[in-house]
């Protein structure tokens, strides 16, 4: 920061060094400029001085930015290293909630595949019973329609 503070002073101060040259020199040459030529220096020395002095304004502006977003990084990180503390103390109590939820979970599925192996073993004997039944309808019917033929 020092530094680049050092840096700019430099530049502003070289800047100004400029312009008095400057100055110097278009008053050792007036003498011999035209009137014309002494409004048009000075119309450059009024831009010039402008040029600075909104540089300076806007070196100003962009070291109080540059503060506040120093200001807001720091208050980043801060929230950033409370929200760090924050997960590595929750990381091991949710680890182990979740493993604790995904062993319920197996074991629930487990179960859950035994009761449906079982419904199907049950369904299977109850449909060949149900064919069966059906077998058996069919040759008590069949018997039925002989008996109603021969009689």
């Amino acid at each position: 920061l020092a530094h680049q503070e050092e840096m700019e002073r430099l530049a502003a101060s070289a800047a100004t060094e400029v312009v008095v040259e400057k100055q110097v020199v278009v008053e050792t040459t007036r003498s011999s400029m035209t009137d014309a030529d002494r409004e048009k220096e000075r119309e450059l020395m009024d831009k010039s001085r402008d040029m600075i002095e909104y540089l300076r304004k806007e070196v100003t502006k962009l070291r109080s930015d540059n503060g506040r977003l120093k200001e807001q990084v720091s208050t980043l990180k801060s929230d950033k290293n409370s929200t760090q503390q924050f997960n590595a103390t929750h990381k091991d109590m949710n680890s182990t909630n979740l493993s604790t939820q995904l062993q319920k979970y197996i074991k629930d599925n487990r179960e859950l595949k035994d009761a449906n192996r079982n419904t199907e073993k049950a369904l299977a004997k109850l449909e060949k019973q149900v064919k069966q039944k059906n077998e058996e309808i069919e040759y008590m019917q069949a018997i039925k329609r002989n008996q109603v033929c021969r009689g």
